[in-house]
């Protein structure tokens, strides 16, 4: 069972840049479901940069009904954009987390692979700041840069050596169910082949430092959005850094030292 997720009871939420990201921690998600604890699902976009967005929300309204995740959230900010809308998708993170009050959140890894997913880490770190929340704040890898890897791109992993890290490995349901919702998103077949990323039957969460600074690179000397794979995405780290200064200041946070 996820322990460190579910010991305390009450509610997790789990935080998605885009429809398809929840595959990642699929096998958890069905892992809780079936120990009865309420999980809430949030998307930040619809994915929708193609103009896909009715079909991917539909993707993953299917995909949740294969988990069992009942209560879904669809913030519906711009896909690709979310440096650009970082104090609004601040502002719906906050209201969100005041009005479900989650004991646990779980988010993408600050891992320098695609600006919406380093963008959402930061927003929910800063919403939790701004709603006053204790809820304990957990990241999954999605795909970081990584020279040695296939295509420069870690899949589904930390670092090698990274502290703190929780393994949790998936039952045979918890496996088909994850499967299941692969199959789902139909319109990201293509991606998932292009980037060679398979299920998993294991999956992995650290907590996020509450000292992080996201104004500095999660590995030195990377800036992996202007890899083949974000191609549409305009963003880059330099713009993010700026957007989480200028979120900080309005916010009228202490600003971490850099």
């Amino acid at each position: 069972m996820v322990d460190f997720l579910s010991l305390a009871g009450g509610v997790v939420l789990f935080v998605f840049p885009h429809p398809d990201d929840d595959v990642f921690v699929g096998g958890t998600l069905s892992l809780l479901v079936r120990a009865g604890v309420r999980v809430e699902a949030a998307w930040m976009t619809s994915g929708g940069y193609d103009g896909l967005d009715e079909v991917r929300e539909a993707e993953l309204q299917h995909a949740m009904e294969v988990v069992g995740v009942c209560e879904r959230h669809l913030l519906r900010q711009p896909d690709g954009g979310l440096v650009g809308t970082l104090e609004e998708s601040c502002g719906a993170l906050r209201r969100l987390i005041e009005e479900l009050r989650p004991q646990a959140v779980v988010a993408p890894a600050f891992e320098g692979g695609h600006a919406d997913h380093d963008a959402t880490n930061f927003a929910i770190a800063e919403a939790c700041r701004r709603a006053r929340s204790d809820a304990r704040l957990f990241e999954y890898p999605c795909y970081a840069p990584d020279g040695e890897a296939p295509e420069g791109l870690r899949l589904g992993a930390f670092p090698a050596g990274a502290v703190g890290v929780r393994r949790v490995d998936l039952d045979a349901a918890a496996m088909r169910c994850k499967l299941s919702m692969v199959e789902a998103y139909v319109s990201q077949q293509a991606v998932f082949d292009l980037l060679g990323w398979r299920a998993s039957a294991t999956e992995f969460f650290r907590e996020i430092p509450k000292s992080r600074d996201h104004r500095r690179p999660p590995a030195a000397g990377l800036d992996s959005y202007a890899h083949w794979f974000n191609r549409r995405s305009p963003d880059r780290f330099g713009q993010l850094a700026a957007a989480v200064d200028a979120s900080i200041t309005a916010a009228g946070q202490p600003m971490p030292c850099r």
